[in-house]
C-alpha cells in the first residue's frame, strides 16, 4: 500500500467506511489496514492483542470460524442449519424472518443487529417488519367482541406444519394400533393456546362404546413442546372407599391430583375420576424423537389403564397394579 493508497484509505474513513470494507478493496484484513495507517503515521506496529481486538471489533471474514465466534452456540448451530455462514447472508434477512427462527428472540435480534452495524451492514428492509403483522392482524379483528387475540401468521403456519405434518402421522399411527375408535378421524384442527409464548395445539381422543376414556393434547411453541393427558375412570356406587382413598390420595399424584365427581343418575358410573398430567421440555433438551416416544408411551399406558378396569370394578388388591400403569403417565410430585 503506497502513499496514494493511504490517502484513499483516509478519505474512505472520513466517509464512514469500516476497516473491513477498506480491507476488501485492497485485499487485506481490517487489522492489517489499521497497522498500515499506524505505520504511516509514525506509530509503533500493533501488538498481537491489539490486532485481535481490532479484528473482533471491525472485521468479519466470510468463514464459519470468524463469523460464529461472535455468536452464541445456539445461534451458531441454527444459522449453519439454514445455510447462513456470513454476515452478508444474515443481512439478506429481515428482522421478522429472523424472529421466526426457533430460539431467536428480541435479545438475540438486537445482538445480531449490533454485529451487523459494526461491519457496515443492516438487516433487509421492504417486507413485513416486526410490527407490521400486528397491525395487519389487528385490522381483521371484530371490534364488537371486546377482545383481540393476535398471532404472527408466519409463526402460526410454521407451528401448524410441525403439528400436522410432523407429529400428527405419529399420533394417528399409535391411535390406530390401540384398536379402539379414535378422534379426530380426518385431518385435525389446530388451536391457539393462551400462554406466555405463542403456542398451538392439536387434540386427540380414544373411545369405547361411544364414551371417551382418554384425551391427549400436543402443544408446540418455537421454544418447547408439551403433551397433556386425561384419563376418565368410571366406577360403580359399590366401590369400596379404601379404593377411592388409594386412587385419589396417592402422594405420587400430589403435583396434579385426580379430580372426583359423582353422578347420582348412573349407579354403574357413580364415581367419575379424572387423572391429569402434562409433560414436556425445550427442543434443545429433548428433540422430536423424544416427542415421538412420549406419544407412543402415553397412548399405550392409557389403553392399559382402561383395559385393567374393563370389568367396572377395582378391588383393593387390584389398585396397586392399576397405579403402576398410571404412574408412567400421571405421576406428578
Amino acid at each position: 500500500m503506497n502513499a496514494r493508497d493511504l490517502a484513499i484509505v483516509k478519505m474512505r474513513l472520513k466517509q464512514g467506511a469500516s476497516f473491513k470494507n477498506i480491507g476488501v478493496k485492497f485485499g487485506v484484513s481490517a487489522g492489517r489496514v489499521q497497522q498500515i495507517i499506524d505505520r504511516f503515521n509514525g506509530k509503533l506496529p500493533l501488538c498481537l492483542a491489539q490486532e485481535r481486538m481490532i479484528n473482533k471489533r471491525c472485521e468479519f471474514e466470510p468463514s464459519p470460524h470468524a463469523f460464529f465466534s461472535d455468536l452464541s452456540t445456539g445461534n451458531q448451530a441454527l444459522f449453519k442449519s439454514r445455510g447462513i455462514r456470513s454476515l452478508e447472508d444474515i443481512a439478506k434477512c429481515s428482522s421478522s424472518e429472523l424472529l421466526r427462527f426457533p430460539g431467536i428472540g428480541m435479545k438475540s435480534l438486537k445482538r445480531i443487529s449490533a454485529l451487523l452495524r459494526m461491519n457496515g451492514l443492516k438487516l433487509r428492509e421492504g417486507d413485513a417488519g416486526v410490527q407490521d403483522w400486528i397491525l395487519s392482524e389487528a385490522r381483521k379483528a371484530d371490534p364488537e367482541k371486546g377482545c383481540v387475540i393476535l398471532e404472527n401468521p408466519d409463526e402460526k403456519k410454521d407451528l401448524d406444519i410441525l403439528l400436522l405434518e410432523r407429529f400428527w402421522p405419529v399420533i394417528l399411527d399409535n391411535l390406530k394400533k390401540s384398536g379402539y375408535p379414535f378422534g379426530p378421524e380426518g385431518r385435525p384442527e389446530t388451536e391457539f393456546e393462551l400462554g406466555y409464548r405463542h403456542q398451538r395445539s392439536l387434540t386427540f381422543m380414544l373411545f369405547d362404546e361411544g364414551r371417551a376414556f382418554f384425551k391427549g393434547q400436543l402443544s408446540c411453541s418455537k421454544e418447547s413442546w408439551m403433551i397433556c393427558s386425561e384419563f376418565f375412570l368410571s366406577l360403580p356406587q359399590e366401590t369400596e372407599l379404601e379404593v377411592l382413598r388409594d386412587l385419589l390420595g396417592n402422594t405420587r399424584f400430589a403435583g396434579y391430583p385426580p379430580t372426583l365427581m359423582v353422578d347420582k343418575r348412573r349407579p354403574e358410573d357413580f364415581y367419575q375420576i379424572i387423572f391429569h398430567s402434562g409433560n414436556g421440555a425445550s427442543w434443545g433438551l429433548k428433540d422430536e424423537d423424544c416427542v415421538d416416544a412420549r406419544i407412543k408411551e402415553v397412548i399405550e399406558m392409557n389403553v392399559k389403564m382402561y383395559e385393567d378396569t374393563l370389568d367396572g370394578l377395582i378391588s383393593p388388591q387390584e389398585v396397586s397394579a392399576f397405579l403402576t400403569s398410571a404412574f408412567n403417565v400421571y405421576e406428578t410430585y
